[in-house]
């Protein structure tokens, strides 16, 4: 027979309250409490009887999440960000929308089937007007958007800056004595529009041209980012540095870098963002930007649970703006040699 809360407060001499908030992971019970609640839980075979609850509170404990790759480093931390604040009072059913707005609209659909409390989703589409999730404001569910925002279409959300991450990296480039930069992006994302404008706002503010042809698009992944750097390394007069718009097509830009026989940085420096897994074990060490996915999904999470709680109140959107961290290695930390 497994224990209640009951039991746990006895034996730790806390009250049910105190045990409930700590099982639930609120921010106003200390870690070492946290600890002690949880250890004895675990101990003592605890499960929370969530009929029991549901019927109490209207509430199933089940959260929703849909992001566009569940092989990708950067939303497996975004959904371990989200994990920290809803275990283990939650259940969290996570789903892939492969990339797909059908598929994506397919899943709310499922969910919402599923009870959820609310949702956080990385949606297909940030440009697309939102129909997708009008759905979930017709039903009353919250929901949390993460990485991307929608364009027309105003929610609660955790984004980092982007316009930020395209002027920092284009910044550092032109401080290391780069004056041809160019820029592998992907057309019809927001996230790619605004790092652009970061990228020319920073060419614009020290008078560096930028041309059309150096802005190249190439997708999101390895292969674009390979055969947009083929297109790049083809230009003449030949830019010196390419600031790709993730780590994934700027491990693909790499590779056409190395296949011609050119040397990174000396070269052609290389910079991406995201800075995933083992981007510093590359065969040159990957120059990327820190977009705080952990904090993102917490963050979410965070906003999620108090929407979920104060559901009744017609609060407006809460929108938090991460600010994003240069990681600098080999493939563009030095200056250009003098000649």
């Amino acid at each position: 027979m497994s224990a209640t809360m009951r039991d746990i407060a006895e034996q730790l001499g806390l009250s049910v309250v105190t045990v409930s908030r700590a099982l639930r992971n609120y921010p106003d019970i200390s870690t070492e409490t946290k600890k002690r609640v949880t250890d004895l839980a675990c101990k003592m075979r605890y499960r929370p009887d969530q009929v029991a609850r549901s019927l109490v509170t209207g509430r199933t404990h089940v959260w929703g999440l849909i992001i566009p790759d569940l092989t990708h480093a950067f939303f497996v931390e975004i959904s371990k960000g989200v994990d920290s604040v809803a275990a283990p009072d939650n259940h969290i059913i996570i789903v892939d929308s492969e990339g797909d707005r059908k598929k994506e609209a397919s899943e709310i659909l499922t969910l919402l089937g599923r009870k959820i409390d609310g949702l956080i989703a990385a949606p297909v589409q940030e440009t697309y007007a939102g129909s997708n999730f009008d759905i979930l404001d017709e039903e009353g569910i919250p929901y949390v958007l993460v990485d991307r925002l929608l364009k027309r279409h105003t929610a609660n959300a955790v984004v980092c800056d982007n316009i930020r991450i395209g002027q920092m990296v284009t910044e550092h480039l032109i401080g290391l004595g780069h004056r041809r930069i160019a820029h592998i992006n992907s057309p019809g994302f927001e996230v790619s529009r605004l790092r652009q404008k970061g990228y020319q706002t920073a060419l614009k503010s020290h008078r560096l041209p930028c041309l059309a042809e150096w802005i190249v698009s190439g997708g999101i992944d390895e292969r674009g980012g390979y055969q947009a750097a083929r297109r790049i390394l083809g230009l003449q007069p030949r830019p010196t540095a390419i600031f790709a718009i993730n780590d994934r097509a700027a491990i693909g830009a790499m590779k056409a870098i190395l296949e011609k026989g050119l040397r990174i940085p000396e070269d052609v420096a290389l910079v991406g963002s995201s800075n995933i897994p083992n981007a510093d074990v590359l065969r040159v060490p990957l120059t990327s930007v820190d977009q705080r996915p952990w904090e993102t999904g917490r963050k979410a999470a965070e906003i999620l649970r108090n929407a979920i709680e104060n559901r009744r109140q017609k609060n407006a959107p809460q929108q938090i703006v991460l600010q994003p961290t240069l990681i600098i290695r080999d493939s563009c930390g030095s200056e250009l040699p003098t000649a």
